[in-house]
């Protein structure tokens, strides 16, 4: 949507599948910073990736089956000819987001480096930039559910 920011459209209600507070999981990775991401977002970041999602790479099926190599690997791929600001790099990122938020410090790097990605050409950049410093300067584990 032009002229709104990745937060407001991370809290903007969907048709479709959401958290308890109508926000988008799968745009929480450039939506809101590593604190404040839960236990109960993540999960709903797992139900959103274990629909009929379709990325065009063959360790997909891997990456949805947990293996936080894997989905790292996928991501390092797609960033190299795709900016992440669609909705294959929502899922791509966000399955990088799940280990990330579990403590995986390469996942967290690559977050670090998908968001500094996406910051380029934006008017949103410093606050992109400031949320992939947060993510590179170690990982985070989410909060427990509330």
């Amino acid at each position: 949507m032009p002229g709104t920011s990745d937060e407001a459209m991370a809290c903007e209600p969907t048709g479709g599948r959401r958290t308890a507070g109508g926000r988008r999981p799968l745009r929480a990775w450039r939506a809101l910073d590593p604190h404040d991401i839960d236990a109960d977002l993540v999960e709903a970041i797992r139900r959103g990736l274990s629909g009929p999602v379709l990325v065009h790479d063959r360790r997909w099926p891997s990456v949805l089956g947990g293996d936080a190599a894997t989905a790292v690997g996928v991501a390092i791929r797609f960033l190299r000819s795709h900016r992440p600001d669609r909705t294959t790099g929502d899922l791509v990122m966000s399955a990088v987001l799940v280990h990330a938020s579990s403590g995986d410090p390469a996942a967290a790097l690559l977050l670090a480096h998908g968001l500094a990605v996406l910051a380029r050409g934006r008017p949103d950049a410093d606050v992109l930039g400031s949320r992939a410093r947060l993510w590179a300067a170690g990982p985070f584990r989410t909060r427990p559910p509330r």
